[in-house]
């Protein structure tokens, strides 16, 4: 068999029709009908007991339809009949095997199942590839008549356009398998999406609509076709969404609108409806696709928020004090009015958004800040250094004599809130308590000599005393007279300790017993 192939058929040309017969996918598939039905016709149009569908592998005939030889499935090509037939243009007839050299030897000639005559028509493909043939066999030695051979031409001519007919049909069949899968994929994720899909024509009739978009619009399947969405939309929202329908259809844009479905009910929902035109090749339009999203927890979220922030807004101009937010950047993101009007900031000339730095610079300039003169930039640098997760607190005198308490907390995201407060009247009357208080000191000062003086004569007269005679009265009057003066000394010293605590805790001083 290999001599035959090396000298008749290139080994070239067996490679190429071995990929051809190996890309029909038809080699070990399972019997099918319409294959079995042309064997069947071959064996009963020649009167032969065998016929087959025989396909020339590189090392073996398979049968792909079969009549009488049921347990046979294939043979080794060195031993195929049909291995000769394929090598030529036309078919092959041997009328008795035992008289061809060729066939003479064969083990299915001399052997099982004693093959004599043999007619093989090659199954030709439209490239011209010979994969093998429609074949019947006799054990006994005859010919075909002009009309089995013409029978047989047409046979085999079937089964080889049935071949490849098979494969355009596999092809077909992968392709819709494919298909349904995809389509079964698609419809999962339109049926899970938490959005409302949908199809429309042209005017804007729906196709198709999801589960989750009937949800939305409280419709059945059967009624959100054709107009029947426009059941969910009422009054002025009908008409803004017709209005705003139309014009991207007029526009050639992509509609896309906030409105409110189910108005008529207790709880109306607030959706977010996107829609695309769908276009043909030639660039006509054939409807379009969309998509809803119930955007009625984020609208309320939103309302929410507002009305905190009005209600936080609020609460911040209430305050008596400056209040301010600067971001991690240093810009400042909420100010109230006191602020403002405690360091002259007009919010055409800074808006939220100016820098703490900026509004600096602006005190600087308007000689807001006395203690900054003549060091500027390093006063400047000073403010600006407010530590990380920091905290600062200082009064600072402005040039028209006021005091601030400038506060600054810096929060761990960066952040600093800062509160600025008016303690004028607060730093006058911490200095007129000091004056008091120094002027209390210089009175007891003063008294305390003009006390202490006669005191220490009565004291030094009451020690002579007891250095002459008394009698008991006497004594009685002198012990008397002494504790009554170690009690004065006591109180004038308490005096004198409360008013030195009292100015120690006014200057912020940890107070110490002057005893």
């Amino acid at each position: 068999m290999d001599q035959v192939v090396h000298s008749v058929d290139s080994l070239a040309n067996d490679a190429k029709r071995l990929r051809a017969l190996h890309a029909l996918n038809v080699l070990d598939s399972e019997p099918e009908a319409a294959f079995d039905a042309l064997v069947n016709a071959a064996s009963e149009v020649c009167k032969t007991p065998i016929a087959l569908l025989s396909l020339v592998d590189r090392e073996r005939q398979w049968f792909k339809a079969r009549h009488g030889l049921p347990d046979t499935t294939e043979t080794p090509r060195s031993q195929a009949f049909c291995a000769h037939a394929i090598l030529g243009n036309g078919a092959l007839e041997v009328p008795d095997a035992l008289q061809d050299p060729r066939f003479a030897d064969n083990p299915l000639v001399v052997g099982e199942p004693g093959i004599r005559f043999y007619a093989g028509f090659p199954l030709v493909l439209s490239d011209g590839c010979r994969i093998g043939t429609l074949c019947v066999i006799d054990t006994q030695a005859r010919r075909l008549d002009a009309g089995q051979r013409a029978a047989m031409a047409h046979l085999a001519e079937a089964a080889s356009r049935m071949l490849e007919m098979r494969v355009e049909r596999q092809r077909k069949v992968a392709v819709m398998e494919a298909l349904q899968r995809s389509e079964a994929r698609l419809q999962a994720i339109l049926f899970h999406s938490p959005l409302g899909i949908f199809l429309t024509d042209p005017e804007g009739r729906c196709t198709y609509t999801n589960d989750r978009w009937r949800t939305f619009y409280g419709l059945s399947a059967q009624e959100s076709l054709g107009d029947g969405w426009t059941r969910a939309l009422t009054g002025a929202t009908r008409a803004a969404v017709f209005e705003a329908w139309n014009a991207a259809v007029r526009d050639g844009v992509p509609f896309d609108l906030e409105f409110n479905v189910k108005e008529h009910l207790p709880q109306p929902r607030r959706v977010h409806c996107k829609a695309q035109a769908l276009l043909n090749a030639q660039g006509q339009l054939t409807g379009y696709v969309g998509m809803v999203h119930d955007i009625t927890d984020r609208v309320e979220a939103q309302r929410e928020q507002r009305a905190q922030h009005l209600l936080l807004n609020a609460a911040i101009e209430a305050l008596e004090e400056g209040f301010v937010i600067f971001d991690s950047a240093g810009r400042m993101v909420m100010c109230n009015q006191v602020y403002r009007q405690l360091y002259q900031l007009s919010e055409a000339e800074f808006p939220l958004g100016s820098t703490y730095e900026s509004i600096l610079q602006h005190g600087l300039r308007l000689g807001h800040y006395p203690e900054a003169l003549g060091h500027e930039d390093a006063w400047l640098s000073q403010r600006l250094d407010l530590p990380a997760n920091g905290h600062s607190a200082a009064d600072r005198l402005l040039a028209d004599g006021r005091w601030l308490r400038v506060v600054d907390h810096r929060q761990p995201d960066g952040h600093v809130v800062g509160v600025r407060m008016d303690v004028t009247r607060l730093v006058k009357a911490r200095d007129d308590a000091q004056a008091a208080l120094r002027a209390k000191s210089t009175f007891l000062a003063n008294m305390s000599h003009e006390v202490r003086t006669p005191l220490n004569a009565v004291s030094g007269m009451l020690t002579a005393m007891r250095q002459t005679p008394l009698s008991p009265t006497q004594w009685d009057y002198l012990t008397r007279a002494e504790s009554a003066m170690r009690r004065e000394v006591a109180l004038l010293d308490d005096i004198l300790d409360m008013a030195r605590l009292e100015s120690l805790q006014i200057n912020g001083n940890s107070p110490t017993s002057t005893r």
